[in-house]
């Protein structure tokens, strides 16, 4: 079982970005979760909870292992924040699913407390640990461009110039800006930054 958890879990290590190691761990679970209505047997339950409670240790995981770049912005924790409770919900409405009245026949199922009980301080203890994070991190702003104007003027207004042009590049990522729009931006453009 423990190798099996691990294999699940090393989504959560790749050199990825937090959104795309999300995104493989959602839809391994919501594959998983797809099939509680045929989950007929205790065993079979308590795999189901034990490999998609896994996911949501690995979520977790990912969450607070960030690669560079991953949380520009206040907006950007707050996304990971719902991935996150997101399937931690599913997980425990799946859990209530599968429950039976009672536990006290041979084929009845009530998950374990003790996994759930850690499992659930973890996803707490996390969220909060990412709310915190999220007070101290970036704000986006938006605004539109009042009259025509350029990359660096408007890289110059937003960020200040720097001798490496790296802010000049990170203002043309963040506003998606191709090559039409390199010299010229039009007025009533939707224009992105952050303070």
């Amino acid at each position: 079982m423990t190798s099996i958890i691990n294999v699940i879990n090393y989504p959560s290590l790749f050199v990825d970005s937090i959104k795309n190691r999300l995104t493989l761990l959602r839809n391994q679970f919501n594959k998983l979760s797809s099939a509680v209505s045929t989950l007929t047997t205790p065993s079979s339950k308590v795999i189901y909870q034990t490999h998609a409670g896994a996911l949501v240790t690995s979520s977790i995981n990912t969450a607070i292992n960030p690669q560079p770049g991953d949380y520009n912005s206040s907006n950007d924790v707050l996304d990971v924040i719902t991935s996150v409770v997101s399937l931690w919900n599913q997980y425990a409405l799946d859990l209530d699913t599968l429950q039976t009245a009672n536990g006290g026949n041979v084929n009845s199922f009530v998950p374990d407390f003790d996994p759930l009980f850690n499992l659930n301080n973890l996803v707490n203890f996390a969220i909060s640990q990412l709310f915190a994070m999220s007070l101290t991190a970036k704000q986006e702003r938006i605004l539109f461009l009042e009259s025509d104007s350029n990359v660096i003027l408007l890289t110059h207004r937003f960020y200040g110039i720097d001798e490496s042009n790296d802010l000049i590049d990170t203002f043309i990522n963040q506003n998606n800006i191709g090559l039409s729009e390199i010299l010229e931006i039009k007025k009533g453009r939707k224009i992105i930054y952050y303070v």
